[in-house]
This record gives structure tokens, C-alpha cells and sequence, in this order.
């Protein structure tokens, strides 16, 4: 008795979901790390004077906790959100790869990638939030409705963090007009463009309320106040006092005069931008055979794939950026695929790109992603962190320590 048909093909989709989940756990456990206290000073930024930006977060966490905010509740948030927007993705994964084995191939490349280590490692901060609203927004219709409900919660995500406009907003905009196209939505364009206009007046206004400069000790007084358990990061006030502009003349000096700057931007470029454009390539190949402006979808793409690099002209956080352009690579890429319903790969393709995205997942494993505070990503076998977890039980002491920075 021979197999059927069906059992055929779910073979390779049965085989590449288990390797995408080998890959999810080897990513975890390169980057996993307790949340910053640069990351829970900012969770402290509230309303309690007023408008500021970056504020709504803290606000809501007031509301709900008190005043004061442990460390350890702000750590449990953290990796709730964290948990809630991996769901929705591995939901996404699971929808699209029913019998369509590349897309397990494409997010085992993806959970490997330097881009989701460095994602794992920076939990506690404020894109985890952009990242969930995202994928919320993936789940809405492209119509009136569903354009009027994106305005609010991008709102909510641009007045928790500005740079939201240019990290993650870009990907939803685009993913609301390929909808909106592709199921014959008349208004299309323009429903895409006051979408547009509404959340970049929200941005601008957000980017400019910056509060007034010599209130710096005074407020990292009132956070230290907040903080219950944990000593505050005093030098990660200083972004309430500055606004766009500010930010934008002080990266222009950083470019002037650190050094090498421009050469690991070029490292940065050869080595992590090698699988955005990958993805790009795999997105813009089924966007070739979709009905409607293929030339703007294709751009759509690309600019939204490409969007967060462009905060390295106000922001320092170089390696971040590299990091976030594979992430809104992959969502493009996800996104065609959902949108379009086409085929990852053509017929007579699959050997070489299978070959590039194996190049291209070696590449980034191989090299690595600087991370925050001096870490660097743990590789298999895990040798040294075992070791600190068996020291850590034979001295009797804590195995999760609140971090210093």
C-alpha cells in the first residue's frame, strides 16, 4: 500500500517545523538574558507632570501595579510580551506552512539569524510592543475599520516610542495596502495614505515634546523613587530632554568623529544585510506574479523591509538597527506569502535558494551580533552557560540575578 499524495507532502512541511523549532530553542538560548535596568528605567516614564514622550507605558503599568514598580514585575511584563507577539508569529508560521515546507525553512533561517538574537536579548524594551502591535495589525481588515483601528494603536505604540514610525510602522503600512489591493478594496490608496498622514503627524508631535532642559536630577529623583527593588539608570533620562533635532545633530557628530563608525556601518552592511535582501528577494518574486501596482508593491517592500536603518541618523544604537531590518525583512516576506498565496519558490529554484539561505544562515551565525552591555551571544554547545548554572547550584546562590545595567 503506497502513501497518498498528501502524506507525501507533509513529510518535508513534519521535518522543517521540527528543525524551525530546534532553531527557536538554539535562538532563545543565544540570547536569553533578564531585562535590562536601562529598559525598566524607561518602563518608570509616566504622566505625572504632564505630557512627556515615551510615557504611555509607564503610565499604564502605574495604573495597574501602584506607583512604585518592582524589578521582577516589570521582568514578568517583559517576557509576557515578549511570549504573547511569538505566538501570534508562530501562529502565522503554522497557517502558512500547512504544506508549504519553505516557509519552515525561511523561520528556522529567521530564529537562527543574529536579528532574533539580539531581539531575544533586548526583552524589556519598548519594540517588543511595537513588534505585538504589528502582529495584532496583521489580523485586522483593510478597510475604514480597519484602518481607523490601526490609526489608535499605532498612536499608542508612537506616544510609548517614537522611533515606532520608523522601526516597525512602515511594514503594517505596507502589509494595509497589499491587502487592501489585493481583495479589490476602491479605496486602496487613499485609505494607505491618510493611514499614513495620521500616524506621521502623531510622530512628529510626540518627537517634539521634549521637556525643558535642567530638569534631568529632578526626574531621575522622582524614577528612583518609583523603582522599588532596583537602582535606576540616570543616564537614560536624558532622551525626555531632547528632541529630534537634538538627536539629529548629536548623531551627526558621532559620525564626524568616532572612529571607525562609518567602517562597522560597512561590516554591518556585508555581513547582517545579506538576508534582508534575501527575503526581499523571495517577496518581491511572488509579488511579481500579484494583480495591481507590482512596481509599488515591490518598493512598499523594499522601504519597509529597509525602514529601521534610517534610524541611524538620530539614534546610536547601530547593531540594533542592523538587527531590526532582519526582522521587518522577515515580516515583508510573511506577509507577501499571506497576502498573495503564491509560492515561495518557483519550480526548477529550490536547490539554489536553498543554498542561499543555507550561506546566508551560516554567515550570520558565524559572525555574530554585538549585544547590549558587553555580552556576547552564547553558541552551541552552551559550554559556559552550563558552567555558570552548575557554579551557580553548587555555591547555593540565586540562578537569576537582577543585572547592574
Amino acid at each position: 500500500m503506497t502513501d497518498s499524495p498528501a502524506e507525501n507532502q507533509a513529510s518535508p512541511v513534519a521535518l522543517w517545523r521540527a528543525g524551525a523549532g530546534l532553531a527557536l530553542v538554539l535562538g532563545l538560548l543565544a540570547g536569553l538574558r533578564l531585562p535590562s535596568i536601562w529598559s525598566a528605567t524607561h518602563a518608570l516614564f509616566d504622566y505625572h507632570e504632564g505630557f512627556i514622550k515615551r510615557g504611555l507605558f509607564g503610565e499604564f503599568l502605574s495604573l495597574v501595579f501602584g506607583h512604585q514598580l518592582s524589578y521582577w514585575t516589570f521582568a514578568l511584563v517583559s517576557y509576557l510580551i515578549f511570549i504573547l507577539w511569538l505566538s501570534l508569529l508562530l501562529r502565522r508560521l503554522r497557517t502558512l506552512g500547512e504544506t508549504d515546507p519553505w516557509i519552515w525553512i525561511a523561520g528556522a533561517v529567521f530564529f537562527l539569524s543574529p536579528g532574533f538574537v539580539f531581539l531575544v536579548h533586548e526583552i524589556g524594551y519598548f519594540d517588543h510592543l511595537g513588534l505585538l502591535c504589528l502582529l495584532v495589525c496583521f489580523l485586522l481588515p483593510a478597510d475604514l475599520r480597519g484602518c481607523l483601528a490601526r490609526i489608535v494603536l499605532c498612536t499608542a505604540m508612537v506616544l510609548t516610542h517614537e522611533a515606532f514610525f520608523l522601526m516597525f510602522f512602515p511594514v503594517l503600512l505596507f502589509q494595509f495596502y497589499l491587502r487592501a489591493t489585493l481583495r479589490q478594496e476602491p479605496r486602496a490608496l487613499l485609505l494607505t495614505v491618510v493611514l499614513a498622514l495620521a500616524v506621521a503627524a502623531v510622530t512628529y508631535l510626540v518627537g517634539q515634546a521634549a521637556l525643558p532642559p535642567g530638569g534631568e536630577a529632578a526626574m531621575a529623583a522622582y524614577l528612583q523613587e518609583r523603582a522599588a527593588d532596583f537602582r535606576i539608570r540616570s543616564d537614560a533620562v536624558g532622551i525626555l530632554f531632547r528632541d529630534g533635532g537634538d538627536n539629529l545633530r548629536n548623531q551627526f557628530r558621532i559620525w564626524i568623529r568616532v572612529q571607525d563608525r562609518a567602517l562597522y556601518a560597512a561590516v554591518g552592511v556585508l555581513v547582517l544585510l545579506p538576508l534582508p535582501v534575501l527575503f526581499l528577494r523571495l517577496a518581491t518574486g511572488m509579488l511579481r506574479r500579484a494583480p495591481g501596482r507590482r512596481r509599488l508593491m515591490a518598493f512598499g517592500a523594499a522601504a519597509a523591509a529597509a525602514a529601521p536603518l534610517s534610524l541611524n541618523v538620530v539614534a546610536s544604537d547601530m547593531w540594533r538597527f542592523f538587527a531590526l531590518a532582519q526582522i521587518t525583512a522577515f515580516l515583508v516576506f510573511l506577509a507577501v506569502r499571506a497576502e498573495t498565496g503564491a509560492p515561495v519558490v518557483q519550480p526548477g529554484r529550490a536547490a539554489r535558494t536553498g543554498y542561499l539561505l543555507a550561506t546566508v544562515a551560516v554567515l550570520g551565525a558565524l559572525s555574530g551580533l554585538p549585544l547590549f552591555d558587553g555580552h556576547v551571544p552564547a553558541r552551541p554547545p552552551f559550554v559556559e552557560t552550563i558552567g555558570e548554572i552548575s557554579r551557580a547550584l553548587r555555591a547555593g546562590e540565586p540562578l537569576l540575578l537582577m543585572p547592574t545595567r
